[in-house]
């Protein structure tokens, strides 16, 4: 009596092929997981810009004396996601240094019935938020002319 060959696979056959679906599935996994960490690092930072951009926008196009821009200047917001918005503006240049300051030897030799009655101010927003690798901020400066907050 002669045996037929056997027909199927080997449980070794079997082993390793399980082993390179594991493989295979697990790195598909590791993708997928990836791609979703860069997706919400790209959507927290687009909130970032979304709410520094309003808050920048309110402080540039005023509706006038009833809502002056210095009245949201020096306030931190807690916003939605762990985004922290802070609002700084002072009367002068973005270095830190009034123009007049800089030009005193201009100033003296400026006649004074064309000084002009408003200010230079600086405005500046920044937006922090928690990453894995770290705190993130986004920051947006810009300076506007208007009265001294005192005239207001």
């Amino acid at each position: 009596m002669t045996r037929a060959p056997a027909r199927g696979f080997t449980l070794l056959e079997v082993m390793v092929a399980l082993a390179i679906l594991g493989v295979g599935i697990v790195t598909i996994m590791q993708l997928f997981s990836g791609s979703l960490q860069v997706q919400d690092r790209a959507a927290r930072q687009m909130r970032a810009v979304l709410y520094a951009r309003e808050a920048m926008d309110r402080m540039l196009f005023d509706a006038g004396p009833d809502d002056p821009f210095w009245k949201i200047c020096g306030r931190e917001d807690r916003l939605a996601g762990g985004l922290v918005r802070r609002i700084e503006c002072h009367e002068g240049d973005c270095d830190g240094e009034a123009p007049r300051d800089r030009d005193k030897d201009h100033d003296k030799d400026h006649d004074k019935d064309t000084e002009s009655d408003y200010t230079l101010w600086c405005l500046r927003v920044n937006v922090t938020w928690q990453d894995g690798r770290g705190d993130k901020t986004y920051s947006i400066t810009s300076m506007r002319i208007a009265e001294p907050k005192d005239a207001l």
